[in-house]
């Protein structure tokens, strides 16, 4: 029978709704009511097959359907991935605290022989706690800025910003009254930080903005990393983030444009961003929930013709 290490990792993902956490220190193995996890187990041979499930008793390898203390969907006679990694999703709801959960994998190989692995799961009662979220104006840019730049910057509330750049513009008519030419786009950047009370609290937590706004209208591309500002991706509302991860880097795409007054980017994040659900939603204990940016308009122009 082969002979394999096996390690039971996990990661965090998106928390079941709650706005509560641990009175004592959590984590995969204790986990905090209404939070979800996806536990993985390692080191598994592509091919083999698996099955995954959870039961009250150590070493019963059937899985136990219990709607009150947590969701979760059996894994039957699974093939072993190429990555020799199996997955498990479980939602840990209200009402699992106070009981021992194993967490168990079943694998048996070509020639037959099987063995399995447990993880004793004890879920917590969730308490409350306070959270606060802050927004800052960063910068604008042609999109070239690092991500050490936009850390190293403190960011404002206000910002005043001069002439923006222009990134791929088109400044070349290509007949007379050809209304095709511009000054291309630039790019406003945004940082909002989640800090908690106490701040060894970690949890997924939730961004929607209420106003997300250019000139005073909703317009540009808005996007949003979560790795320090090495990828922006698509923004989606609400944008939710996960546990560990306390600072949000925000971009907006934005055509530049001849207008009457200095344009203004906002980003407003309101009172709905908060922690896994939101009963503590944001405190405002720090800073405020909008941040703007103002640029000067550029010079207006109009199209070539003849006289």
């Amino acid at each position: 029978m082969k002979k394999s290490l096996f390690i039971i990792v996990f990661f965090m993902m998106l928390a079941g709704f709650t706005s509560k956490v641990f009175a004592q220190s959590y984590s995969a193995i204790t986990p905090m009511e209404g939070v979800s996890y996806t536990y993985t187990v390692n080191g598994l041979t592509a091919g083999d097959t698996y099955s995954m499930g959870i039961n009250s008793t150590y070493g019963t390898l059937t899985h136990q359907t219990n709607a009150t203390a947590y969701t979760a969907t059996a894994v039957t006679s699974a093939s072993v991935p190429a990555s020799g990694i199996a997955t498990f999703d479980v939602t840990w709801n209200s009402g699992a605290s106070g009981s021992t959960f194993y967490l168990w994998i079943s694998i048996q190989d070509a020639l037959g022989c099987s063995t399995f692995r447990a993880l004793a799961i004890n879920p917590q009662d969730a308490v409350d706690y306070n959270v606060n979220f802050d927004v800052v104006a960063l910068d604008i840019n042609d999109g070239t800025i690092t991500p050490a730049g936009l850390n190293g910057i403190t960011g404002q509330t206000t910002l005043a910003e001069a002439c923006p750049p222009m990134v791929d513009p088109d400044q070349l008519a290509d007949d007379i009254n050809d209304a095709t030419t511009n000054d291309g786009h630039f790019f406003a950047y945004f940082r909002v930080t989640r800090t908690a009370n106490p701040n060894t609290v970690n949890s997924s937590w939730s961004f929607s903005p209420t106003v997300t706004t250019v000139d005073g209208a909703t317009a540009g591309t808005w996007t949003v990393s979560t790795d320090g500002g090495t990828t922006f991706n698509a923004f989606t509302a609400p944008q939710t983030i996960a546990t560990g991860v306390n600072v949000l880097y925000v971009r907006v795409q934005i055509d530049n444009a001849a207008t009457a007054a200095d344009r203004s980017i906002v980003l407003n994040i309101g009172d709905t961003t908060s922690d896994s659900g939101g009963v503590e939603v944001d405190q405002n204990t720090i800073g405020v929930n909008v941040a703007t940016i103002t640029v000067d308009p550029l010079p207006t122009v109009g199209v070539f013709g003849v006289q």
